[in-house]
């Protein structure tokens, strides 16, 4: 059972968050107490007395709110949220019972001792945070043993609750809405930055946040990326399928200055975050007018392989399973150069879990033997890239379920023309 760590908010709570905060939408309790419980099992199994949580990621997972705080999750008992700023605000959004004001990281240490804390081994982010910020825990807390709890972390939230699926489906509709404009906007010289910027105003105006999250050093990416003919061939230091030359050599990916012409392809990847903070990964190819015959099969072999991946994917599945699968695929038609990136560029993998974040577990890698398991979402993104010419491709979301997979973005296919 989870452990009793959140309250029910008050008629006099309720109250002021309509005051205050009457259009944002708070993870619910039950949500809250959930997913603290399934971490305190991955503590307890690792003999952690408890985990000490700064990321703002993770405190919005685990807490409801992402104001500048510390978690402290013990592997059983209740949780302590220490708020810094805004500690006000901390209060409206989590529903958690045991919250305290904070002025200073120094002060972390004595408010935990005083909630009878004093951990002998202690687990931080130790993946993301920086190096600085693990020598500063270091001094506050010298008699512990730090410890990583990046992947126990990693591996609760991977697992999606209904009502986090349902976030991602409302997501989802905000993509659809970009999807049908598309056809409408896309037009011969416009620059790809003018579509990006048109498509975004229908994402924003729906609710899309601003930022899509990812982990790591120096990870990072806009919401849309339009890449119209040799422009989706354009590599670049982006962990993904596709580069685009970006307005500027300090980005270096994504849209550009490049004016669209008749008869090439633009390929769209809408990572959009939305309902709730949760992302849904689409990615759509349109054609301007009519692309060349090679091209258009290329697309279409892209569509059958993620159907076929889609209908195969199961629990128990190693996830490098999915990988292999696509890459025979691609290589029984004579295409496996251009799949996945071209030669040297491809790359290792031909989807990702999603969430909060962009790149969650699983990633559908080479190698990687975990297996699928109920509750995880992933995006499929089978696409060929063609130097020269442009990249033809298709991505959607899916829910790993008992007996295979569920579509979380039920947009309209095939190859889409604009003209």
């Amino acid at each position: 059972m989870p452990v009793e760590v959140v309250t029910a908010p008050t008629g006099e709570k309720v109250k002021e968050r309509r005051e205050m905060l009457p259009h944002l939408q708070f993870t619910p309790p039950e949500e809250i107490s959930g997913r603290i419980a399934r971490l305190q099992e991955k503590l307890a199994a690792q003999d952690v007395e408890g985990a000490l949580l700064i990321r703002d990621v993770n405190l919005y997972y685990f807490a409801g709110t992402i104001q500048r705080s510390y978690l402290y999750i013990p592997a059983a008992g209740r949780p302590l949220l220490m708020a810094q700023k805004s500690y006000g605000r901390a209060c409206l959004e989590t529903p958690m019972a045991g919250i305290v004001q904070v002025k200073s990281p120094k002060e972390v240490p004595q408010v935990m001792a005083d909630h009878g804390f004093a951990p002998g081994v202690l687990a931080l982010e130790l993946e993301e945070i920086p190096a600085a910020l693990f020598f500063s825990y270091q001094k506050l807390f010298p008699r512990a043993r730090i410890v990583d709890a990046s992947q126990a972390i990693k591996q609760v939230r991977m697992l999606k609750s209904p009502y986090e699926l349902q976030c991602i489906r409302e997501t989802a509709q905000v993509i659809a809405a970009m999807v049908s404009a598309a056809r409408t906007v896309l037009r011969p010289g416009m620059t790809e930055l003018e579509a990006s910027a048109a498509l975004y105003e229908v994402a924003r105006v729906r609710g899309e946040q601003g930022r899509v999250r990812m982990a790591g050093l120096n990870r990072y990416v806009v919401p849309i990326h339009v890449l119209a003919g040799p422009s989706g061939g354009v590599p670049s230091f982006f962990e993904g399928l596709t580069g685009g030359e970006g307005p500027n050599p300090a980005i270096a990916a994504g849209s550009g200055f490049r004016r669209m012409q008749a008869g090439e392809p633009v390929y769209i990847d809408f990572a959009v975050a939305a309902a709730g903070g949760y992302i849904a990964d689409v990615t759509r190819t349109f054609g301007l007018g009519a692309i060349d015959p090679d091209l258009e099969q290329a697309y279409y072999l892209a569509e059958e392989i993620e159907a076929e991946l889609a209908a195969v994917a199961r629990p128990g599945m190693p996830a490098s399973e999915l990988y292999r699968l696509s890459v025979e695929r691609a290589r029984r038609t004579g295409l496996e150069d251009y799949y996945l990136g071209y030669l040297e560029e491809q790359v290792k993998f031909v989807g990702h879990g999603i969430g909060l974040e962009l790149d969650e577990l699983p990633a559908l890698a080479h190698g990687n033997q975990m297996e699928l398991e109920p509750g995880m979402v992933i995006a499929l993104e089978p696409t060929f890239v063609f130097p020269g010419r442009g990249a033809v491709g298709i991505e959607d979301s899916y829910v790993v379920t008992d007996r295979g997979t569920e579509l979380l973005t039920p947009i309209e296919k095939g190859l889409l023309r604009c003209l």
